[in-house]
């Protein structure tokens, strides 16, 4: 494992998209002269593979490690203190290896149909019309990479996958989305946490949600939950998940409208980011909804990472 003498900075995917671009090589020497180690995560290496010999020649003209982070006992000290971080000797041999579990990771992302129809799309479906869709995707994935598996696992987890169009939701659907719609409303109506810092942008979201509901999101994240517990794979991730359904940024175009599936998966994508980048000392992004995303995030949690928008400004 590399020496860890010099600050991790982990850039988001729409930096590296930019910097293929002919006319961007001016861009691209900046990063190759920062002084700092680049750390990129498996959700890149997803992101990257329907061009995984430009990526890979881009990678490889950088210092650019992959980053594997620690899940271990909660501390005050600086999470990026606890990456594993893989030297990219070969960075087309891991973008090929990504073809190999494509399958995989695309029915894991099938399962992102029904948290965006949770979120209010396709409202002119029933639930269990949505159910039935999520499942046939499913099924139509896992039949690529079940086809050396044994006929009798295969017909088991099929079984399974049927078991979830039948799987009970307690709740109305119309009252889930009505709740939603006015929270959303509530903390963007106005534009209100322009120039709120991220805590003050979680305390106002917070604030919006009934008290019974805000009970249960500080029981299950507690302020500064990270240096005093264990964190969990995935538990940052739902954090920046949860304060984008409160309305913490702008959902036009992810909830509802053309290419709405495709900008949906891409925002669930950045909450992957956005976790993987705790651990490292700072997580730079074109994007300024997931710059506060992650900005609050790290701010509640207790992580150090500091999130900026490119061209370095902080995001507050």
């Amino acid at each position: 494992m590399p020496t860890r003498n010099v600050p991790l900075i982990y850039l988001d995917q729409n930096i590296f998209s930019t910097m293929l671009h002919p006319e961007r090589g001016q861009f691209r020497r900046v990063f190759q002269n920062l002084p700092a180690r680049l750390v990129i995560s498996d959700t890149h290496l997803r992101e990257m593979r329907g061009r995984p010999r430009d990526y890979a020649d881009l990678l490889n003209s950088f210092d650019c490690h992959l980053l594997v982070h620690q899940i271990e006992p909660g501390s005050s000290e600086c999470l990026a203190n606890r990456a594993t971080l893989i030297e990219l000797h070969n960075a087309l041999s891991h973008l090929e290896d990504q073809q190999i579990f494509a399958p995989i990771r695309d029915g894991f992302e099938d399962l992102f149909g029904l948290f965006h129809y949770w979120m209010g799309a396709d409202r002119s479906l029933e639930y269990p019309q949505a159910m039935h869709r999520t499942r046939g995707r499913l099924k139509a994935s896992l039949s690529t990479i079940l086809t050396d598996v044994p006929a009798l696992l295969v017909a088991d987890i099929l079984k399974q996958v049927d078991a979830v169009e039948t799987s009970p939701f307690p709740g109305d659907m119309k009252k889930i989305w009505q709740g939603l719609d006015k929270q959303i409303s509530a903390a963007r109506t106005g534009d209100p946490m322009r120039d709120m810092t991220p805590l003050e942008r979680v305390d106002f979201v917070l604030s919006k949600l009934p008290g019974d509901e805000r009970a249960q999101f500080l029981q299950q994240y507690p302020f500064q939950f990270a240096t005093a517990r264990p964190l969990t794979v995935g538990e940052l991730a739902g954090l920046s998940l949860a304060f984008f359904t409160m309305g913490a940024v702008k959902t036009k175009g992810i909830i509802s409208g053309n290419r709405s599936e495709r900008r949906f998966a891409a925002q669930m994508r950045d909450t992957h980011h956005i976790e993987a980048a705790a651990y490292s000392d700072a997580f730079l992004t074109a994007d300024q909804d997931a710059a506060i995303l992650a900005a609050m995030t790290y701010a509640h949690a207790g992580v150090a990472t500091e999130a900026l928008i490119y061209r370095a400004h902080p995001t507050r």
